[in-house]
Parts: C-alpha cells; structure tokens; sequence
C-alpha cells in the first residue's frame, strides 16, 4: 500500500511541480543590474512571488517574512557560507530548503565548500542565466517530492505507532476479560501507573511507555489453567505454585520484541509481583526490581482492593492506602508508596477507567488473591482497635 502511493506520488511530480509554479523565491545579490534581470526572468517563466535584497543584511529578515520555497545566491557580490547557515539553521530538520548559487567562474574547491553548506545548483551567472527557469522548476520539484515524501512517512509512522499500541491495548484485555469482565482493571492500572511515573519525575516517553506496558502485568494468566483461576476457596500449595507461574509465562510471551513497549512490559510482567525487601516470587530485592515493574505494582494491589471481587469487598481508597503504607518498605517501593499517597489526596484512582460491563464472570485477581488473607486480618484487626 505504502509503496503504491509513493509512486503515485511520484507519478504525479509534473502535476505537483505546476501546482508550485509560484513557489516563493528570495533572491540575495550586490549586483543590481543582475537582479533586475533576472526578476523580469523568472516572472516571464510565471516564477514568483519574489523578494530581493541588495547584501546579506536584510537577507535574513526577509527569509523569515518570506519563508521561501527557494533561495538564490549570488556568490560574486556576497559572502554566501554565512548566511546560509543562519538560514539553515531556521529551517526544521524535516525540511529541505533548496539553495541555487549564482557565480561567474566558482574553482572545483569553491564549488565543494557551497554543496557541503547544502547548496543544490550551480548556474553560470554570465552564460547559463536562461536555464534558470527550468533549474529552479527542477530543485522545486524535489522540494515537493521531498515534502510529500516527509508527510507520508510521518503519518505512517504515526499509524503504525497507534496500531502497535492498539494491539498491546487489546492484548491486555484478552487477559483481564475473565477476571474483571473488560477492560476496566488494565486501564485503571495504565493511568495510575501513568500518574506514579509522572509524580517520580520520569521524562513524558518513560511515563508513555509504562502507561501502555503495565496494563500487561497480568498477560501470563492466560497460561493458567481456570481451575486454579476460577477457584473461589484456598489455593493448595501446588496451585499456588501454578499460579505463580504467570509472571513467567508472560515474560516469555513478551520475550524479544521490538517495540518498546513490549520491551518494558517484558520486565513488568516478569517482576511485577517481587517485593522491595526480597520476599516475592523471585526473591529480586530493591532497585534490582525494574522500575517500571515497581509502578505496576502498587497500581496494581492499589486497584484490587478498591474495588469488589468475588472474594472481597471493595475497600475505601482511604482504607488501601492506610494498608498499604504498613507495606512500605517491605511490599512496595518507598518512593513509589509515597508518589501513590500524594496522588491519593488529590485524585480518585478508582474512577480512571470504565467499569461497566461484565463479559466472561469473574477471575482472580492476583495482587488482591494473594494478599487476600493479611487484608481480612488488618482489617479485622483495626476494628478491633477502634
């Protein structure tokens, strides 16, 4: 598909370049005479519009007024190598700005030092001013081209960029609809992890990519069997120990991608259920644990608690944060445990994604399953107390 625009892209070229028969020219010369020239030139060849100046001067306030489509240099009346690099460094990195030299008798050594500057055409100011014209059709040609070219790669890019997080969306649903019945556990732990990666202070792309690979924490499920999954009473020793075998299971899914996002989820999936003081399913300790995997972490036990399952109640946010601080340091990472009571008072992190629909009935959900026991008796316990 892609190649089969290109060409009609490139079949199109006399069409385009008559489109931008008046692309914008700056002409930049000392020689009055020559100027006057060749304006009555390129607007007998329909070029235009046009804009000249004696001397480099004002060279550059008009390149910025004019932002032309094209500049032509007279090289014998002006030092050219300056000016254009100041005009090249006003032009974006995706843009190509064409740059024709005018000069009488350039060496070879000459000539080098101007197309290393980014100068495309040479044209004899004494002999070679009548294929003007037809030079500066040509180089505008190749602006458009080159255009066209830019904008087509961008949007694809972006489309193949919004399909790849699509499919890692979709992917992560595929795991969570028997547990919460849609999407609205993976995407409530998207954002929250989200929201954990911006308050650590952790650049917009690192906060982009946890945003999108966390939803996959739990992508290994479906390698377990729905006896264990489904199961409502205690799980024996041995399908505990299935159970654990998620977070691997999933690691190998995600194994060896390309996409970045799919790289970070690799490690969140692996990991997400380690303890900061060592005691998870792998025994990993502290910063040893991605960091990614850590986020994923509270916003997942986070959203567990503060919402029904079919084993427990939905807990306050209040009530989950209290739990989870007497976890600080030992479940969770410190400064992770604090970034999530920051947010708590300010945002409700129950409300981050959709929640209505049930599709296949309930799962388990692993973090609250697995911390299950110790809520019931902290809370037990603190009622007590009061």
């Amino acid at each position: 598909m892609l190649t089969t625009q290109l060409d009609a892209t490139l079949g199109r070229r006399s069409a385009d370049s008559r489109l931008r028969v008046a692309g914008r020219i700056l002409l930049v010369g000392d020689d009055t005479a020559l100027l006057t020239r060749l304006e009555q030139l390129l607007r007998e060849a329909g070029l235009g519009p046009l804009a000249m100046t004696r001397g480099t001067g004002r060279a550059l306030a008009l390149f910025r007024d004019l932002n032309p489509d094209v500049v032509l240099l007279d090289v014998d009346t002006v030092d050219p190598i300056p000016l254009i690099r100041q005009m090249n460094a006003r032009v974006a990195d995706t843009e190509f700005l064409p740059i024709v030299v005018l000069a009488a008798a350039a060496t070879p050594e000459q000539k080098q030092a101007l197309f290393a500057e980014g100068v495309c055409d040479f044209v004899d100011r004494t002999t070679g001013l009548p294929d003007l014209p037809p030079r500066l059709l040509n180089v505008l040609r190749i602006r458009d081209l080159t255009g066209a070219l830019e904008q087509r790669v961008t949007a694809r890019t972006a489309m193949f960029r919004a399909t790849d997080l699509e499919l890692v969306s979709r992917l992560a649903v595929v795991a969570e609809l028997g547990d919460y019945g849609d999407a609205s556990h993976v995407q409530r732990v998207g954002r929250t992890s989200a929201l954990l990666a911006a308050q650590l202070g952790l650049d917009p792309d690192e906060v982009q990519l946890i945003r999108h690979a966390a939803p996959l924490h739990d992508i290994g499920k479906i390698a377990v069997p729905d006896a264990i999954l489904l199961k409502n009473d205690a799980l024996s020793l041995e399908e505990w120990d299935v159970l654990k075998t998620h977070t691997t299971a999933g690691a190998r899914l995600l194994a060896d991608s390309i996409s970045p996002v799919l790289q970070v989820a690799e490690g969140v999936a692996l990991y997400h259920h380690e303890s900061w003081d060592g005691t998870g399913y792998a025994g990993v300790v502290g910063e040893d644990i991605p960091l990614a995997a850590r986020i994923a972490c509270v916003a997942d036990v986070f959203d567990a608690l503060t919402h029904d399952r079919p084993y427990k109640s939905a807990w306050s946010p209040d009530d989950s944060v209290d739990w989870m601080v007497t976890m600080r340091g030992q479940r969770f990472d410190p400064r992770v445990l604090d970034a999530l009571v920051d947010i708590a008072r300010v945002t409700d992190l129950t409300d981050l994604g959709n929640d209505t629909s049930t599709l296949l009935g309930p799962r388990i959900n692993f973090a609250a399953r697995a911390a299950g026991k110790t809520l019931a008796s902290w809370q037990t316990d603190r009622a007590g107390e009061n």
